[in-house]
């Protein structure tokens, strides 16, 4: 299987506001916000979305404190999808979404998705040269910084 990586995370919030709030302090950038439920995306296309409480097709929560609700994964193409939609279909109910996601949950109870990956591929970024113990890479030269912190 060509697994991608993880395509969203779901979580259920008893106050929006505080969720909208909580995300966008992290850093990420808001997608959606509209009262079925938020999305916000990360640097790399990857998305958080949060959704009120009993929402209709809000997963379960997976246990009583907590608001996860479930795990995306994409994989790198539809002929992988229906591949493992055959062989999970096996042993456990599944769930299909108009978009082709398909829902289960897999035998620890944790719920989990499974699409096509719909985001660009990871962007390769420099290394950032860091000075540690018994590595020192960057010597003579000024450390990077954040320009938000230097004020």
């Amino acid at each position: 299987m060509a697994f991608v990586g993880i395509d969203a995370i779901v979580y259920g919030a008893t106050d929006m506001a505080q969720a909208r709030r909580l995300f966008l302090d992290w850093g990420l950038r808001k997608v959606e916000d509209k009262r079925s439920g938020l999305v916000f995306a990360t640097e790399l296309g990857p998305e958080v979305v949060v959704r009120p409480d009993g929402a209709p097709g809000l997963r379960p929560k997976i246990a009583e404190t907590c608001q996860f609700r479930e795990v995306i994964f994409g994989v790198s193409s539809r002929a992988h999808l229906a591949q493992l939609k055959r062989e999970l279909s096996r042993d456990r109910e599944l769930l299909v979404d108009a978009d082709g996601t398909l829902h289960c949950t897999d035998d620890s109870g944790v719920n989990i998705g499974l699409r096509v990956w719909r985001h660009g591929r990871e962007k390769k970024l420099g290394v950032t040269q860091w000075n540690g113990p018994g590595n020192r890479p960057r010597v003579n030269r000024v450390g990077p910084r954040s320009e938000e912190h230097t004020s």
